[in-house]
């Protein structure tokens, strides 16, 4: 038992090391449109039906109200408002979010997930991955990518510790955590990434920056862009109770 866990290490570690190795490729970035493009199709038809309005807002960079019924007579309005200053601090802001997502959770995330569990052409035997996820055995990346999605509400208070070590501390509320983090359509979401980052590391050549950027930047435009901050600060102004008469927020 111990050789084996020891053997699984060290092959793991070889495996990242030798993906750290890949330099970019026009397969890499082949991927990394082909992954965002998964993403943001998945988040808009989330967005579509309404039913993640308590954490996405597609698109967020403009002032925007929505509405719904709770069933009880009254209305409840989520409002986003626009991100302020000009495009240069907008640009400032993104980019400092984007520098952290990166890191945590795209670095953090990527080495085990898809890096340390996938094999690698110049690490295995036989390797396996190809340039496409159909033909790396489907169902272990479809298995090991519900098993990404399922983790994320297990852990949904180390990844608010994480928060708010890296992102502003007055606006990391834990409880709005566990509520995201359970959401349907958030772990649906979470899937369609680990599906997406498994498809850019296959036609990367299994790089390590490639599902990185992918996670990492899917993640940024979420926090800065489509309502996740506002999710996750659970701010006042985020949702409120109205009458079903009234139609506008305060």
């Amino acid at each position: 038992m111990h050789c084996s866990a020891e053997a699984a290490l060290t092959l793991a570690t070889h495996r990242i090391a030798a993906s750290a190795r890949v330099l970019p490729s026009f397969g890499g970035l082949a991927g990394f449109l082909t992954g965002l493009g998964a993403i943001g199709t998945a988040a808009l038809a989330i967005d579509a039906t309404g039913s993640a309005l308590s954490f996405l807002n597609v698109p967020s960079l403009v002032d925007t109200v929505k509405h719904w019924s709770a069933g009880q007579g009254d209305d409840y309005v989520v409002r986003y408002d626009r991100v302020g200053g000009d495009s240069a601090a907008v640009a400032a802001r993104f980019s400092l979010t984007l520098g952290r997502t990166l890191l945590v959770p795209g670095l953090l995330e990527e080495v085990f997930w898809r890096v340390a569990l996938f094999p690698h052409p110049a690490v295995d035997a036989a390797p396996r991955i190809p340039s496409t996820i159909g033909t790396y055995g489907q169902s272990r990346v479809l298995a090991v990518n519900l098993a990404f999605a399922l983790y994320h509400p297990l852990i949904w208070q180390f990844i608010a510790s994480v928060g708010r070590s890296i992102f502003h501390k007055q606006w990391v509320v834990a409880e709005r955590f566990a509520e995201v983090f359970r959401s349907p359509s958030f772990l649906f979401l979470a899937f369609v990434l680990g599906n997406a980052c498994s498809l850019v590391y296959g036609m990367s050549g299994c790089a390590l920056y490639a599902p990185v950027f992918v996670h990492g930047v899917a993640v940024a435009v979420w926090v800065d862009c489509c309502g996740g901050e506002e999710a996750l600060r659970g701010s006042a102004c985020m949702r409120k109770s109205l009458p079903r008469a009234g139609g506008q927020n305060d």
